[in-house]
């Protein structure tokens, strides 16, 4: 945050150079809400998001990367608004949490945690807070200015979720009250150089959409909450792999990260959220179309779906959604690396052909 006097003149001449010596952001990575930017992190329920803030959270309230390889992070206060779940079930979270996250244990940090959610011992005049009408704004907007006056600013700011601080009748399709509500927040974000994750829930993907479906188009509801956002994060389940997640990344503050994933569970486990490690992201080209396909012989996507379902993929089982997702990676991955040729079929079906030659151009 500038804490030089305000200014109500456009940016002109001197003050408008002054801007460009200023220090620079960092580079974007994925999972890592950016300083001075409104950030939304999108995913399917129980997932894995509110896991994944409260990671951040811990990592961000000790000043310790948050997984191997992610930069080192400034310690400070954290503020958690959480509408629809107990400030005792969060906190209970989080410690769950410590065990294994290297901040280590909660009572190391605690004071620079700020959690805003429902409680017996909460007064109900701060719960108002949690409602991003213009009062519930101006709310959050004195809270950060009082924590920066006080000399320990918020650095960073979650949201937990978008349905739970929209107003009293208003829908997640308004446009209006996206656009109205996410341009808020990236004003806020941008006067006192916090970052503020909102975190949302994923919508229903159209029919026949690609399994790389733009992050942007992920979210539920209207558009214009995403086209507020400087980054947008999509944490996605992994096809065969149920103890991972992938986090792909949307924004314009930058180069685009490559996606990043993470074991969140010991493998072969019932899928509990416990932590999050990078780990080296399998290559979709180790199962070859040989695997399923004789010479001179064509299958829909759909049908090699079915095979994955059948025969499994890396000796794992693979079903539903997700057989469907692979089977559509696959064939973008051996279409780009020359080993099929890629043709319309019936009813519009993509129909997938071993090439005979592999080093041909494909032009399909």
């Amino acid at each position: 945050m500038n804490n030089g006097a305000a200014r109500s003149d456009p940016f002109s001449g001197d003050s408008l150079l002054e801007l460009l010596v200023r220090p620079l952001q960092d580079p974007v990575q994925a999972g890592l809400p950016t300083l001075g930017n409104f950030v939304l992190l999108i995913a399917a329920a129980f997932v894995g998001k509110t896991s994944l803030m409260l990671w951040l959270a811990m990592s961000r309230a000790r000043g310790v990367a948050p997984w191997d390889g992610a930069p080192t992070p400034i310690a400070g206060p954290v503020l958690i608004i959480a509408p629809d779940e107990s400030a005792e079930q969060l906190v209970r979270r989080a410690d769950g949490l410590s065990r294994v996250h290297p901040a280590g244990r909660l009572d190391l940090y605690a004071e620079n945690l700020h959690v805003l959610a429902p409680d017996p011992q909460l007064d109900d005049r701060a719960l108002e807070a949690l409602r991003f009408d213009e009062v519930g704004l101006g709310r959050l907007a004195a809270r950060l200015q009082q924590a920066h006056d006080a000399g320990r600013p918020f650095l960073e700011v979650f949201v937990d979720a978008y349905s739970d601080v929209l107003p009293p009748g208003v829908s997640e399709n308004d446009n209006a009250e996206g656009a109205r509500i996410g341009g808020a927040l990236q004003r806020l974000a941008v006067k006192f150089g916090c970052a503020i994750t909102v975190l949302h829930h994923s919508g229903k993907p159209p029919k026949d959409a690609p399994a790389d479906l733009d992050v942007t188009f992920q979210s539920r509801g209207a558009s214009s909450l995403a086209a507020k956002a400087r980054l947008v994060f999509a944490l996605e389940t992994v096809p065969e792999m149920p103890w991972c997640r992938q986090i792909r990344t949307k924004t314009n503050l930058g180069p685009t990260p490559r996606t990043a994933l993470f074991e969140v569970s010991p493998e072969g486990s019932e899928g509990a959220l416990t932590y999050f490690k990078p780990v080296a992201a399998p290559q979709p080209q180790q199962l070859h179309p040989r695997d399923f396909l004789l010479d001179g012989q064509s299958i829909t996507t759909t049908a090699l779906a079915e095979l994955l379902e059948q025969r499994g993929a890396g000796g794992r089982r693979v079903s539903g959604g997700d057989a469907k997702n692979l089977a559509a990676r696959l064939r973008r991955d051996w279409f780009k690396a020359g080993l099929i040729l890629v043709e319309d079929g019936p009813r519009g079906a993509k129909m997938i052909t071993l090439r005979d030659d592999p080093t041909e151009a494909s032009h399909a």
